[in-house]
């Protein structure tokens, strides 16, 4: 029988800076052999859900939660805009039977060892949001710092078992519906990356190529033409999120004249072409 839940749990979540919210009774809940075993957890596991965006949020979370005869799904869940439910303060039926890559416990014996994330994605193509995948990193960045688990500890469930391909999909970590690179995954963890949340009422925006005079950046103008932040991305990721058909909104540079840059200059600007350069 496992000796202790995870009590901290939403506390630690808070520490990304995202929306965290409690889910009835998550700090007693767990599968059937209750919380974790001392030294335990050891592992975090990454999920995607199969699910539609038309159930995004508390759908998903009511069927992870109670609605699968083998709920609780997962310790935690992340939505499409990067808030975070907290289900389960123990044990859950997270990954089935595998093997694990690190060799540190044995096979079929995931569920008691990991903490089970799962993230709304169908799975067979949905492109990820960058407010998801920037909370996913920050989400097993705190968790590891939390709970002493190392960072090649992280799994996707993929690697768990041959039964399954998740995570998946278009976004940093693959080009198209395919299995995430992991190794790039933890990559960004380990650089202790906890991405700051967007400012309230304010647009992150990602330069994405510069073509002449354009500038080429994805994402969504609001009603006045207001754009916030901007990203530089770089050609090849540009080349990639094209091959996507991600959406993209042309400007000159003149018109990013008011915005924040996150990050490096790209080729072709100066410092005072941005209202501010963060770096």
């Amino acid at each position: 029988m496992g000796a202790y839940f995870l009590l901290d749990l939403a506390d630690v979540c808070r520490r990304t800076g995202r929306h965290v919210i409690e889910v009835d009774d998550w700090r007693t809940r767990a599968r059937g052999s209750g919380g974790y075993n001392p030294g335990l957890p050891n592992h975090v596991m990454c999920h995607h859900t199969a699910s539609g965006p038309e159930s995004d949020g508390w759908d998903d979370v009511n069927y992870c939660c109670y609605g699968d005869e083998d709920a609780p799904l997962c310790n935690l869940y992340l939505a499409r805009d990067g808030t975070i439910y907290v289900c389960a303060a123990g044990a859950t039926n997270t990954n089935g039977s595998g093997s694990d890559p690190c060799g540190l416990i044995g096979d079929d014996a995931m569920n008691s060892s990991a903490i089970g994330i799962e993230a709304g994605n169908n799975g067979v193509g949905e492109p990820w949001s960058t407010p998801q995948q920037d909370a996913y990193v920050a989400l097993c960045d705190a968790l590891c710092n939390a709970y002493g688990i190392g960072v090649v500890q992280i799994h996707g469930h993929a690697e768990w078992t041959s039964r399954k391909i998740d995570p998946a999909g278009p976004s940093r970590y693959a080009w198209d519906a395919s299995t995430w690179d992991m190794d790039e995954y933890r990559e960004d963890v380990a650089l202790g990356t906890t991405p700051p949340p967007p400012t309230p009422g304010g647009l992150v925006f990602t330069i994405l190529d510069i073509t002449g005079t354009d500038v080429t950046f994805g994402g969504n103008m609001d009603s006045h033409g207001i754009v916030a932040q901007v990203t530089w991305l770089g050609y090849d990721r540009w080349v990639a999120c094209v091959n996507l058909g991600a959406p993209t909104v042309e400007a000159s540079p003149t018109d990013l004249a008011n915005c924040d840059l996150l990050g490096p200059i790209p080729p072709g600007f100066r410092a005072d072409q941005f209202a501010n350069v963060i770096t």
